[in-house]
């Protein structure tokens, strides 16, 4: 049983947004809009700030998130030296699954490994089973490739269709 909250989307939900966030940045690392929401996302917690710092060098040239990841030492203070290690880990783990596994067994292990229902516990049971109802789309789409997933995704948006929330 689902509920559909008029003016908001299930695919347009916060903790929904975020993992396809995640998914999109694990799937492609050099798209700098999903690695920002990705980067800012709970599950990693990087300040504004520091994007923009990951964002700019000295010069003030513009750099890909993902390729600043990769010496965020020299850019960003120590207090998000643990984040942004993370951000690595995470990346190292899941980019070379993204389209080598099927979608549901890439979303389950990744919703594991970053224990994003604890994460999530705080907005109360609907946002968890928001994401248990997540997980069984990817399922039911027995879809292989992280990106076809996406696509799917996107071609319900655009035609209209709406998900509904799960009943709280």
């Amino acid at each position: 049983p689902f509920v559909t909250v008029a003016g908001v989307g299930f695919y347009e939900r916060p903790e929904i947004r975020d993992l396809l966030n995640m998914m999109v940045a694990l799937s492609n690392p050099w798209d700098d809009t999903a690695m920002a929401g990705f980067l800012r996302s709970p599950a990693v917690g990087l300040k504004d700030a520091s994007l923009y710092r990951l964002r700019y060098d000295e010069g003030g040239e513009v750099r890909s998130y993902y390729q600043a990841l990769q010496t965020y030492e020299t850019c960003l203070p120590e207090s998000e030296h643990r984040a942004a290690r993370w951000a690595l880990e995470i990346l190292e783990e899941f980019v070379p699954l993204a389209n080598h596994v099927s979608v549901a067994d890439f979303l389950t292990r990744l919703v594991h490994f970053l224990d994003y229902r604890a994460i999530l516990m705080s907005g109360g049971a609907r946002v968890v089973r928001n994401l248990d109802k997540l997980l069984e789309d990817a399922r039911e789409s027995q879809l292989i490739q992280v990106s076809a997933f996406l696509e799917y995704l996107t071609f319900l948006r655009a035609s209209g269709v709406r998900a509904g929330e799960a009943v709280s």
